[in-house]
């Protein structure tokens, strides 16, 4: 495991999270510690924020490895993830690849962002990180 797929997997931990949510939970853990320009995940200014198409392809590999599964089967990207009994078991594998304080924080992140509606989510994003809201409409709508 690495810690890409340690980061989901706590995320994931602490709640279940549709794409676009896991996505924030993701990029807020990787803006707070000055993370911009390096692994695991590389964030973009994109349509509704901040994305990575590392994400993506990490979710797949845990999928495959059968660690998390998305809805019932489905593949709408509404779809809440959460982990399978394999990936409840590989959570204890996660604090020797995340320090104390990034496993706190994202579980706090992943929990508060869980809670939020659409709008609140991306308000909450554009008012930290408003240099990821590029996308006018979207722009004119959360930030004031």
């Amino acid at each position: 495991m690495d810690k890409k797929h340690a980061q989901i997997l706590v995320a994931l931990s602490e709640a279940s999270l549709d794409r676009l949510k896991l996505m924030k939970v993701l990029f807020m853990i990787w803006f707070e510690q000055g993370l911009e320009g390096s692994a695991p995940f590389i964030f973009q200014p994109y349509l509704y924020g901040p994305y990575s198409l590392d994400v993506y392809k990490a979710l797949d590999e845990l999928k495959d490895k059968r660690l998390i599964l998305q809805g019932n089967g489905s593949t709408n990207s509404k779809s809440p993830y959460f982990l399978t009994k394999e990936g409840k078991s590989a959570i204890d594998c996660t604090s020797l690849i995340l320090e104390r304080e990034e496993l706190t924080k994202l579980k706090e992140i992943a929990r508060s962002f869980s809670k939020m509606s659409f709008k609140s989510l991306l308000t909450e994003i554009y008012t930290k990180a408003p240099e990821y809201a590029i996308n006018p409409v979207v722009k004119s709508k959360f930030l004031k």
